[in-house]
């Protein structure tokens, strides 16, 4: 039997957030464990996993 998980919108279980995108030149960035959804990873209806992730430092020093 499949289980059903209830449905709910992008907003009721994220903010979603425009622009913010922390520097692709700053390698360690995007060495951390915090998930970085972007389009790539929205080829599914479930959402999982992300390809990328960020590190606390990508947040605290970006628009992120």
């Amino acid at each position: 039997m499949k289980k059903m998980w209830p449905m709910k919108t992008l907003g009721d279980v994220c903010q979603i957030r425009g622009g913010g995108t922390p520097s692709k030149s700053i390698e360690r960035y995007w060495l951390g464990n915090i998930p970085w959804v972007s389009p790539k990873d929205m080829k599914f209806d479930i959402i999982s996993e992300s390809i990328d992730h960020i590190s606390q430092e990508a947040i605290d020093s970006s628009a992120t």
